[in-house]
């Protein structure tokens, strides 16, 4: 073969294996968008995994702004709390502001001589806003800020100017006008006060629960005037118990929280392994719940009531912060970490980048894991995550994120919740929480058990559900679209009850306002299916008898009144609740179809737009010529040969 032929050959044989690779690849796509399109299968069972949920878990800081937001807990606590003196409400700033002493904590200057500033704050705002539960941080530090404003030395026993020492039990002789000249704060005097204030915790205006302190496991590191060095596991185990009893003696009704660490991870104590893993346990939690145990056994009264931990998702990218500190709305990669992230709470599949997730595999998801630890060593003791957040509370992706973990709080038992903080900013945080609480501007909430409910792709999707009492008269439904396009879910609803009509509420991407989504007045079965806009929650409310459809008063838009020159339902196999399987066309079940509102668009991360049809109909003609060319280039030798044998 000549030296020409050859090059040419040579060209040929690489345009070919060029056209191969790129048609693989589309075809590879093409394959990923058709599976796009594949409906989500949701399972739901009204009488399996029936829990009673807990108002608790929809709560927030009380110093968040809560206009336009129903919550049912509020928590008063935060490392800025560590130092509170609650006789002179002064405060240090710690380590990462100089470790002054000043009054930031309260927000009204001419009530600095108030004791207890912060706590009445708190019980006002739970009045004001109907909150059902309050949980106030007390302090653990040694020491406590007082007296004076600006730079203060590192306090000692002997010379402690600017300081008090702190001491969990006075037993006796409380003072509701406490003497600010003795030096000493006293944590059981503490809860005498707010008790004579409020009353009991068993009372309306009460003090719900107290938590030991609040990111105790890094004082040093935070507060290192205070202490210099972190406390032995002995140590903790020790403090707690004595500030649960001294809680008791003022409040039996009270619950304590605690340890309130800062984050999982802590919850191991990897510089004190040596010490906790001496009685075989396998992780400093099994010797904190255990060592509290036989406390509480030894006092014969329970000086543990509720785990507490903080939940501050840390999933990130590689070029980018742990989830809630970033603020980037455009950043994609963050956006899509955030709304996968609460999975690492439930979803042992799941894998987040972390630390959590290098250095804890052995230890998630999180909450199966501490239940588990719970259950051997203490039980009877509660969850809660007083202080949790995945960010984006301005942006969709944290309102997803958001309501996906309210949902498993609920669905796993979670007794107590409450995000970090509400921005004025933060409309999707508010979104989330009023899915659950508020759905339709009128008090409307999820259901009080949580039920079974499973889907087909947790990462596109999640469903949670709920019902508001055993008998299952109402089925809330919440339905979350992790993706960029709309999908399309088959919800499967196994039940006894007869339900007879099916609204819902949403918020999407566009709009972090609840609106009502599309209905039937009518069900000839409780399965359905639902087209879920991109990046949406969607509240649906199944109701069986005497239930008005729409909600009494409600001014629905005309795209979604039901009527004959409105219609927005379309015919399609009905699902059996036994089998979860299409039966004979002959019987329907409505699919309840749901767009974006008329003008708008639903915005959605850079690089994750939907894919216009046109751009798959080019692709696949593409797709097809590449195939076709590189299918003649490789085998163009054997027709040339074919060729001439026809020739000769």
């Amino acid at each position: 073969m000549q030296r020409g032929s050859v090059k040419k050959a040579c060209l040929l044989k690489k345009i070919a294996c060029f056209a191969l690779s790129t048609a693989v690849a589309i075809g590879t796509g093409l394959v990923s968008l058709a599976d796009g399109d594949k409906p989500i299968t949701v399972k739901i069972n009204t009488g399996k995994e029936i829990k009673a949920i807990s108002p608790y878990i929809y709560g927030a800081n009380y110093t968040s702004d809560l206009d336009d937001a129903t919550v049912l807990s509020l928590y008063a606590g935060g490392e800025e709390y560590t130092a509170y003196d609650w006789e002179s409400n002064y405060s240090n700033s710690g380590n990462s502001g100089g470790n002054k002493n000043g009054t930031l904590l309260v927000d009204d200057k001419s009530a600095l001589g108030t004791p207890a500033y912060v706590v009445e704050a708190l019980a006002a705002k739970a009045a004001q806003n109907g909150a059902e539960y309050t949980l106030a941080m007390l302090q653990n530090a040694d020491y406590v800020a007082y007296g004076r404003a600006g730079e203060v030395n590192p306090p000692t026993p002997e010379s402690h100017s600017g300081w008090n020492i702190l001491s969990f039990r006075k037993g006796s002789g409380y003072l509701l006008n406490p003497d600010k000249s003795d030096g000493y704060v006293y944590i059981d005097e503490y809860v005498n006060y707010l008790v004579n204030k409020f009353g009991k915790a068993n009372t309306l205006s009460g003090i719900n629960g107290y938590t030991f302190g609040s990111n105790y496991d890094k004082i040093a590191e935070s507060f290192s005037y205070i202490r210099a060095d972190e406390p032995t596991c002995e140590e903790l185990v020790a403090r707690a118990a004595e500030f649960g009893e001294a809680v008791k003696s003022v409040d039996s009704y009270a619950e304590v929280f605690g340890p309130s660490f800062s984050s999982v991870e802590a919850l191991y104590r990897r510089n004190f392994e040596e010490e906790w893993s001496e009685g075989g346990y396998r992780w400093f939690l099994d010797y904190y719940l255990d060592g509290l145990h036989d406390a509480s056994v030894a006092k014969n009264s329970r000086l543990l009531d509720v785990l507490d931990i903080h939940y501050l998702s840390e999933n990130s990218t590689n070029e980018c912060v742990g989830v809630w500190e970033c603020t980037d709305i455009t950043h994609e990669g963050c956006n899509e970490k955030r709304i996968q992230a609460p999975r690492t709470l439930w979803d042992s599949t799941y894998a987040e980048t972390s630390n959590l997730g290098a250095n804890m595999r052995y230890f998630l998801p999180v909450i199966p894991t501490l239940t588990a630890s719970i259950n051997e060593y203490y039980p009877g003791t509660r969850l809660s995550f007083s202080e949790y957040s995945f960010g984006g509370g301005n942006h969709i992706s944290g309102g997803l994120a958001t309501a996906d973990a309210l949902g498993i709080f609920a669905d796993n038992g979670v007794y107590f919740a409450a995000l970090k903080e509400i921005k004025p900013t933060d409309l999707y945080y508010k979104a989330a929480l009023n899915l659950y609480t508020n759905y339709d501007g009128k008090g409307s909430s999820y259901g009080d058990f949580s039920v079974s409910s499973e889907c087909s792709d947790n990462e596109t999707a999640s469903v949670h559900a709920a019902i508001s009492d055993k008998s299952a008269t109402t089925l809330t439904i919440v339905l979350l679209n992790k993706s960029a396009e709309e999908r399309k879910m088959n919800v499967y609803v196994t039940t006894d009850t007869q339900y007879q009509s099916l609204v819902s509420y949403v918020f999407d991407g566009n709009s972090s306002e609840i609106t009502m989504g599309k209905g039937l007045e009518q069900m000839s079965s409780p399965s359905f299916a639902y087209s879920v806009p991109a990046y949406s929650a969607v509240m649906v409310v199944l109701k069986s008898e005497n239930s008005e459809y729409p909600p009494e008063d409600s001014e629905p838009a005309e795209t979604d009144i039901i009527g004959d020159e409105s219609p927005i339902v379309s015919e399609i196999s009905v699902y059996t609740t036994a089998t979860a399987e299409p039966v004979s066309e002959e019987t329907t079940v409505p699919d309840i179809v749901t767009t974006p509102r008329e003008s708008e668009t639903i915005p959605v991360p850079p690089g994750q737009e939907n894919t216009p049809p046109m751009l798959l109909k080019v692709a696949a003609i593409i797709f097809a010529v590449l195939l076709a060319l590189a299918v003649i280039i490789l085998f163009r030798p054997e027709w040339e040969r074919l060729f001439r044998r026809r020739k000769r």
